[in-house]
């Protein structure tokens, strides 16, 4: 077994690991991984586990192998035009349709049920979310916000103080503040959307199609126009950091957050990404992407980014803390929920059968935890432990094996 790290190591490493991730996005190659096979990809989203959705023109796809393979997932799936995606702490799979409302699946797509009890007849969802404790969200295109806290079970309507009912895009900040983007307003609510303020008004004409929050709790807004927003977390202010594009023609229609790195996708000119919360950006499609007008975007645990495009493609381009690939399985690391309340599923797949052992470490580099060095099988593993001493804050998750250590960042939030 690897010897253990030092602190001064295990530190550095807490400090990085939500840097990490695309330090060297420039030389970084992005590969066709899908498509054109069911039509623009609207909506993905991936698990703990490192499973991706795609949602398409004719329906759901899905990859267990980091988009080696795709399969379709229809069974059940009334409507096939996909706008929306989540995925609950519980791994329930949500998709919103065109026209078919709400569908559910419990068993990773092979089997759909509707669900759209309350919801007005022929709805289209344009936006899902998810909180930590699993109550969802819906953004529907004429009624506003509609909510569920019976996983899907039942709907209700929850749009009080809002001014426009067209929500394009939905986010939860680790806190549990819920943001909504409808039309050219931004809302928030701290109550699950029982009540709804007025968080930022954009410029007239303007639209809010994209929101994405990390794990600090800053919220990123993109837009139909130039325009690019950062709530700083307990700051209540809306900044523009708009990147210093050459046209103001292109809009945000996908944003995700790993760690620091802040993504934009932009329909016509690709992916950005920014290393230090939005303050800088750099334009990271390189010539290996070759369709530039992005609708989504999804970074698994393991640190791989997918963008789904106009076209129907999906592209890949792998983070420094993924392993190597070998065109079939892929080791990962990954902890859910995240951030964890105190208890926590730490899952990890090994590509040969050997010694293992899980650590966890502090921002102090302390060890917190340590499972018995113990033979393992090849093949995906999961871990859940309870720590309800743990105080709130950044932790270091170590796998260690005689092939190598593997790290995760894993932030504490009660």
């Amino acid at each position: 077994m690897n010897e253990k790290p030092s602190f001064r190591y295990l530190a550095a490493m807490l400090s990085l690991a939500g840097f990490l991730f695309f330090s060297a996005s420039a030389s970084a190659q992005w590969l066709q991984v899908f498509g054109p096979t069911g039509g623009d990809v609207e909506a993905l989203a991936s698990d703990a586990a490192g499973h991706i959705y795609a949602g398409t023109d004719t329906g759901v796809y899905f990859s267990n192998d980091n988009g080696w393979h795709w399969t379709l997932k229809d069974s059940g799936l009334l409507d096939s035009e996909i706008f929306s995606l989540a995925i609950t702490p519980g791994g329930m799979v949500l998709a919103g349709t065109e026209g078919g409302g709400i569908f559910r699946s419990t068993d990773s797509g092979d089997m759909w049920e509707a669900s759209n009890s309350g919801l007005p007849d022929g709805s289209n969802i344009l936006s899902l979310a998810s909180d930590r404790n699993g109550n969802i969200f819906a953004g529907h295109s004429t009624e506003g916000v509609f909510y569920s806290s019976d996983d899907g079970t039942h709907w209700i309507a929850r749009n009080a103080g809002m001014e426009s009912q067209i929500i394009f895009s939905l986010a939860i900040a680790p806190i549990g503040t819920i943001y909504a983007g409808a039309g050219s307003y931004i809302f928030s609510s701290t109550d699950s959307g029982q009540h709804w303020d007025t968080s930022l008004t954009l410029p007239g004409g303007d639209e809010v199609l994209a929101l994405a929050a990390d794990s600090s709790g800053d919220v990123f807004a993109g837009t139909l126009d130039r325009f690019r927003y950062r709530l700083l977390a307990g700051s209540g202010t809306w900044e523009n950091i708009s990147p210093n594009f050459s046209s103001s023609d292109f809009q945000v229609h996908a944003l995700a957050t790993f760690g620091s790195s802040v993504f934009l996708g932009l329909f016509g000119a690709g992916v950005w990404q920014s290393q230090d919360f939005g303050s800088n950006w750099t334009n990271i499609s390189n010539s290996d992407l070759a369709d530039p007008k992005i609708y989504s975007l999804t970074v698994t645990p393991s640190g791989n980014l997918f963008a789904g495009t106009y076209l129907g493609d999906i592209f890949r381009i792998s983070g420094p803390l993924s392993v190597a690939e070998n065109g079939a399985s892929e080791a990962s690391l990954s902890a859910w929920p995240q951030p964890f309340p105190g208890r926590v599923t730490i899952s990890f797949s090994l590509e040969k059968t050997e010694v293992a052992k899980l650590e966890l470490f502090d921002a102090m580099g302390r060890e917190v935890l340590a499972t018995p060095d113990a033979m393992m099988m090849a093949g995906r593993h999961d871990r859940t432990f309870d720590l309800p001493a743990l105080p709130s804050g950044a932790y270091l998750f170590l796998l260690r094996t005689p092939s190598g250590i593997r790290m995760l960042r894993a932030d504490c939030l009660r």
